[in-house]
């Protein structure tokens, strides 16, 4: 039987990290960050390299989850209850944010008379379907992938797994970008569970990932650093050629691409396979960057209507938001201390 610490990686700083500077991406792309400087700048720094945040938030979530739940587990466990409290975690945390945001959009609401019973049935079904706030989108999706995620983990092996994962992952391409240059191409399926979007991208954009990120952590092992080095150098080249191409025909949408999953995996595989930063001060980079992530367009949404520069605005964004994460975590932390110390007096 699997012990705890057999199934639970251990936590590497170096991706926490990552994580933290990904969450800057994700201002990045809202703050259109270069945009009016210079185009190419702006290609190569965030349609390119910032869109890669999401992508990688997601193969973490893959990575991580995957230690909690394998083919080989039967019954009740320690580590399937674990998956389960992350999953009610993840919906915690988007129900938190969306009574946050839902305070925050009011006042501007009663400014444009946005109260009609309309309007409220359409956030209901827009907080069910779709997101409460525009970028919210991502945690709802997350846990609508969730419990497929688990149930792949549990009846697909890593060799099937691979292939199911391209296959979602290619129907999302076609979705996303490559339906453009077809439009007298349809599919009735697909243009019922657009009807739901965090469905659609539960299923197509994030459970591919996420099935990367338990590929990944199956596999970490077996692949040589020299391959993984190069890999990602290569899948880099033709992510900028097919961008640059896609771009070059009028399509905006840039975010999820074919060669963005192997570059994903690359990534993610070559961060893995270095060595970790061992320093402890990092821990809780994780946390901070959900938080950065969850509570920047507040500040973004506010500097867009004051038309700053795109440069300056990122800057703003980055620093507020990751010092209200800060102190958020402080805060956090210290209680945690405080209730520590009262059990052991």
């Amino acid at each position: 039987m699997n012990t705890t610490a057999e199934l639970r990686p251990m936590r590497n700083y170096t991706i926490d990290l990552v994580k933290f500077l990904a969450s800057f991406g994700i201002i990045a792309i809202h703050t259109e960050l270069f945009r009016d400087v210079n185009e190419t700048l702006y290609f190569f720094a965030v349609q390119i390299v910032a869109r890669l945040s999401v992508p990688f938030f997601a193969v973490c979530s893959g990575f991580y989850a995957a230690a909690a739940v394998t083919r080989k587990q039967s019954g009740p466990s320690v580590q399937k209850t674990r998956y389960w409290k992350q999953w009610s975690s993840l919906i915690v945390l988007y129900l938190v944010w969306t009574v946050l945001y839902l305070l925050y959009s009011i006042p501007a609401w009663m400014k444009i008379d946005w109260t009609a019973k309309a309007a409220v049935a359409d956030y209901c079904y827009a907080t069910l379907f779709s997101g409460s706030y525009y970028h919210l989108w991502y945690l709802l999706s997350l846990i609508y992938a969730w419990p497929l995620y688990y149930l792949c983990r549990r009846f697909l092996s890593t060799k099937a797994a691979l292939p199911v994962a391209a296959l979602l992952w290619m129907i999302e391409v076609w979705l996303y970008a490559y339906s453009l240059f077809f439009p007298g191409v349809s599919f009735p399926l697909f243009a019922i569970i657009q009807k739901v979007p965090a469905l659609r991208d539960a299923v197509f954009r994030i459970l591919p990932l996420l099935l990367l990120g338990g590929m990944i952590r199956d596999r970490s092992q077996e692949m040589r650093r020299g391959v993984l080095y190069a890999g990602l150098l290569v899948s880099i080249v033709l992510l900028i050629v097919e961008a640059a191409i896609l771009n070059h025909f009028g399509q905006d949408k840039l975010s999820y691409l074919i060669m963005t999953f192997p570059t994903a995996f690359f990534l993610f595989s070559t961060l893995i396979s270095a060595k970790a930063l061992r320093m402890h001060r990092l821990r809780s980079l994780g946390a901070i960057s959900t938080i950065v992530y969850c509570v920047h367009p507040m500040l973004s949404d506010y500097l867009r209507t004051k038309e700053l520069n795109s440069v300056l605005a990122f800057v703003v964004t980055t620093a507020v938001s990751s010092a209200a994460a800060v102190v958020c975590i402080s805060i956090k932390e210290r209680k945690k201390h405080q209730q520590i110390v009262r059990q052991t007096e």
